[in-house]
C-alpha cells in the first residue's frame, strides 16, 4: 500500500485482525541522481517513462532529479527527445502560479491538476508548446517549489549539482531526511 501515514497506520490495525503481511511505502518521493557515469539516452528515457507513467501520481515515480553539472545539458536535452517539454523563466512562473497554491507561507498543490497530462497543465499555465509532451522538465535550484513540494502530476525540477556527493546531499534534504 502508499498513502499518507493515517492511511498506513489504517492498512497495519488492519493487517493485524486478519495477521497478514503488509508492505508499506510512506512519506517519500522519489528523487534521481544522474552523474557522469551514467548512461545518459538510457537515464533520459527511464526518468521520462517514470516521470510521465499514471501522470506522476505514483508515490514511487521520479519526483526531482538531481543532475551533475557536466552531465546536465545532455541530460535535459535528450530529455526532450524522448517526449520532455522543457520551460524556461517566465513559463515556469506560470507553471507555478497555476499548479501550486500558497497556504501559510508554504506550497502546495491544487488538487486540479492532480493526475492530469503535461499538455493540460502547459495549456492551462498559458505556456506555448508544440506537440504532445508527456512531462515537464524545468532547470530550477534545490529550493524551487517543484523540488519542494511532491507535484502528482508531469511536472520535473532538474537541479544542478557539482558532483554525485553533493547530489546525494541534496536528494538526502530534498526527502527530509528519508
Amino acid at each position: 500500500f502508499t498513502g499518507s501515514q493515517q492511511v498506513g497506520r489504517l492498512v497495519m490495525e488492519s493487517a493485524a485482525r486478519f495477521l497478514t503481511p503488509v508492505v508499506l511505502e510512506l512519506g517519500g518521493k522519489s528523487s534521481v541522481i544522474v552523474d557522469e557515469t551514467a548512461d545518459i539516452a538510457q537515464a533520459a528515457k527511464d526518468i521520462v517513462d517514470g516521470a510521465s507513467f499514471d501522470n506522476n501520481v505514483l508515490c514511487v515515480a521520479e519526483k526531482e532529479v538531481f543532475m551533475v553539472n557536466s552531465i546536465a545539458d545532455s541530460l535535459m536535452n535528450t530529455m526532450e527527445k524522448c517526449g520532455a517539454y522543457r520551460v524556461y523563466g517566465e513559463d515556469i512562473d506560470k507553471i507555478v502560479r497555476t499548479v501550486l497554491i500558497q497556504k501559510d507561507g508554504k506550497y502546495v498543490i491544487n488538487r486540479k491538476f492532480v493526475g492530469h497530462d503535461a499538455t493540460y497543465i502547459l495549456r492551462e499555465s498559458g505556456v506555448q508548446f508544440s506537440g504532445d509532451p508527456v512531462l515537464v522538465i524545468a532547470d530550477v535550484d534545490r529550493y524551487h517549489p517543484f523540488v519542494e513540494v511532491e507535484m502528482l502530476m508531469p511536472v520535473l525540477g532538474m537541479v544542478r549539482v557539482n558532483n554525485f556527493d553533493e547530489a546525494l546531499d541534496e536528494a538526502f534534504r530534498a526527502e527530509h531526511g528519508c
